[in-house]
């Protein structure tokens, strides 16, 4: 088995002193030392990506991302859910089998799930990409389809039925507003159409109520320009409510290809999508799309030509009318990517408003940096989640840091100086990516990535795994008994 190191924080520890639980460090209760390295799901096929995890009302823990494939395509991915119980152990209450996995390789091609949320009812919907396909599975709190929605718990689909040109899906949302007295029921979701002649926007709306054949009543989606100006590709990464809003609506980021005075350029946009209600012909409501005035923006702290900024991450605050976005920057060609996120305040219009600072973190000016999750604890802290290279070779690794709200000043109490950083094993060439996040009950981060350990088949494919990890909250619960060797057993806030 392979070693691995943790900086959570720097600790001296001196004899008879007391330890404490701190904010940031792993939680020494889950998994072993904080951190859980899952197996291969195919064990032919070793090339697993964790994407994307939520948490269940009992504290399981649901991750969604990749089981086999490869660069060659020799091996064909399939969409892989995995149910863990809150101490880091497989459920084996989960997934047909009784393993703690659900495994469906797609019968139209290669499939990769990117996207996790929870219904009303209980069921996990899942969705991702399959071959040139947006994929949507729905599955019941066991783990097994839910054939009656979908076409028997799973479906594919494309912007204007166009099946040789992609349609990803990277985000989705479950609407309901039926306790409000409106019918709309259903699945939001975006993502990428590249049927254009240039990637544009795919949002999307799926009805449960599939009993009228009227045309977009039940599945509609479309695709917009988001780059500023027609015929610039445009990305969606991710998605978020928009709090102004009613009915299925969305505000979704991403980047964007856009023209200005010194060249084209790559840009951070962010856009809100409103619903239009219409009806069907047995007098049903159902929406189209209506594209709100994006903003579109670059960073730079160098009047560079070659700067660009890539949104990977969204999220909205308890407050109610800020996004935050998170994501990453770059400086000039050949540079190091570094972490970016940026806050902008949303209005009743739809319209947005930049705040006045943005900041990075940027562990290694040798590797690259991103923040692919934003967390808002409450409105007085924010935590992110990503990767960032931490020495010389500029190999990556997960890391998470908490800011205030307030300047956007790192908060010095989380980890060291305001970072947790997990270094896998550095002797085997092993290192990870935290590519998901969420917040558990207790407060406590959970995140989700791919973990490459070192290892590659005859062709360079390196093998991959799925790893989640779990750190601490905040506490000022510092003590418990004190040992004759001065180390206090491990103390978990995390309720595992």
């Amino acid at each position: 088995m392979k070693t691995v190191f943790f900086i959570a924080s720097l600790i001296c520890a001196l004899a008879a002193q007391r330890a404490f639980a701190h904010a940031g460090d792993f939680d020494p209760t889950f998994g072993q030392g904080g951190v859980t390295i899952l197996p291969s799901l195919l064990p032919a096929s070793p090339f697993d990506h964790g994407n994307k995890v939520a948490i269940q009302p009992d504290g399981k823990i649901l991750i969604v991302g990749r089981a086999g494939g490869d660069a060659s395509g020799i091996w064909r991915s399939a969409f892989a859910v995995i149910r863990m119980n809150p101490d880091g152990t497989r459920d084996q209450s989960f997934g047909p089998n009784g393993d703690g996995s659900f495994i469906f390789p797609w019968a139209e091609g290669p499939a990769e799930a990117r996207a996790v949320a929870f219904d009303t009812d209980g069921d996990i919907v899942i969705g991702g990409n399959v071959a040139n396909l947006a994929g949507v599975v729905w599955l019941t709190p066991s783990g097994v389809f839910d054939v009656a929605k979908g076409q028997s718990g799973a479906m594919t689909f494309a912007v204007n039925g166009d099946t040789t040109n992609q349609t990803t899906l990277t985000g989705l949302m479950v609407n309901d507003q039926r306790a409000s007295g409106n019918s709309t029921y259903g699945v939001v979701f975006t993502g990428t159409y590249n049927g254009s002649g240039h990637s544009q926007i795919a949002v999307g709306w799926y009805n449960y109520d599939q009993s009228d054949p009227t045309p977009g009543a039940r599945l509609l989606v479309q695709a917009f320009d988001a780059g500023g100006s027609s015929g610039q590709s445009s990305v969606a990464t991710s998605i978020v409510a928009n709090p102004f809003l009613s009915g299925p609506t969305m505000t979704i980021g991403g980047y964007a290809d856009y023209a200005s005075g010194d060249g084209n350029h790559t840009n951070c946009i962010v856009d809100s999508f409103d619903s239009v209600g219409q009806f069907d012909n047995n007098g049903n409501l159902y929406f189209t799309w209506s594209q709100g005035t994006p903003w579109v923006g670059r960073f730079s702290t160098a009047d560079s030509a070659e700067a660009e900024c890539f949104v990977d991450a969204l999220a909205s605050t308890a407050l109610g009318n800020y996004v935050i976005a998170g994501g990453r920057e770059i400086l000039d060609t050949g540079g190091a990517w570094r972490a970016m996120y940026f806050q902008l305040r949303q209005y009743p219009d739809g319209s947005y408003g930049l705040m006045p600072y943005h900041n990075v973190f940027e562990l290694s000016r040798w590797g690259d940096n991103s923040i692919r999750e934003v967390l808002p604890e409450d409105n007085a802290k924010w935590t992110f989640a990503g990767f960032s290279g931490i020495d010389f070779s500029g190999i990556p690794d997960p890391v998470g840091a908490r800011v205030n709200f307030l300047d956007g000043s790192l908060d010095a109490s989380f980890g060291y100086g305001g970072l947790s950083v997990l270094n896998f094993d550095p002797d085997t060439n092993a290192y990870g990516q935290t590519l998901g996040a969420a917040l558990d009950a207790h407060a406590c981060i959970v995140q989700v990535g791919t973990y490459w350990n070192g290892g590659s088949d005859g062709n360079g494919n390196d093998f991959t795994q799925m790893f989640v990890a779990r750190l601490q909250p905040d506490s000022s619960d510092t003590v418990d008994t004190i040992f004759m060797n001065g180390f206090d057993p491990p103390v978990s806030l995390c309720g595992g």
